[in-house]
């Protein structure tokens, strides 16, 4: 029975805190990081607008390494403030081979089936899956890179969190959410439509902005 406790806290603590299996999982921290920095900054006021010397600004300072453009950003920011998602039509009509998108859309469904518990042992389970996957090598990382982030966003649900709903278009129908489950599902279409534009590092930088725009009021 010891045993078996001890074995059910190593497998607690491993979903909890650590994703060992994903080789880019120092993303999820930074993302984390980055994103617990800008909301600081824009709760003190020093943040107005995505503007390029402001997005240059803190690409220098900010701790995950991103690449996004004033344009690319005022895209994301302009659907977020109609609070309607539609991340599984953004996977469809995305530049993704077939192969990543089904990877896509499956990690999406299972986080809106799934509890936070079982979709973060679902995620270590998928990482698997994406590193034996025959899709390319930068989709392999980009969506690994992903992985992380949404591994992280799950275990931090007490983020920034405003009042307010949003919906979100799903296979499932439209449905309606908190502002810090909104931020989840915007981070799909930031990281779709940034990786279209530059490859993963723009990826990285339109899941930011789609998280923080996400939660927005």
């Amino acid at each position: 029975m010891k045993k078996l406790t001890l074995t059910v806290m190593s497998m607690c603590y491993l979903f909890s805190f650590a994703q060992p299996n994903n080789p880019y999982h120092k993303t999820g921290i930074e993302f984390i990081q980055s994103l617990k920095l800008i909301n600081e900054d824009i709760n003190r006021g020093k943040i107005n607008d995505f503007s390029q010397e402001t997005i240059d600004n803190y690409q220098n300072k900010l701790p995950l390494h991103t690449k996004i453009e004033a344009n690319l950003a005022a895209e994301i920011v302009k659907v977020g403030q109609t609070n309607r998602f539609e991340p599984t039509a953004a996977i469809r009509n995305s530049t993704f081979s077939s192969g990543a998108k089904e990877i896509l859309s499956t990690m999406l469904e299972s986080q809106l089936t799934l509890d936070d518990a079982n979709f973060l042992k679902y995620l270590h389970e998928l990482t698997n899956t994406v590193l034996r996957s025959p899709i390319s090598s930068n989709e392999r990382e980009a969506i690994l890179r992903f992985i992380a982030i949404q591994f992280h966003l799950t275990q931090h649900p007490d983020l920034q969190e405003r009042r307010g709903t949003c919906e979100v278009e799903t296979p499932f129908g439209t449905l309606k959410f908190s502002k810090k489950e909104c931020r989840k599902y915007y981070a799909y279409e930031g990281f779709v439509k940034g990786y279209q534009y530059c490859g993963f590092l723009c990826g990285l930088g339109g899941a930011l902005v789609g998280t923080l725009v996400g939660s927005s009021s």
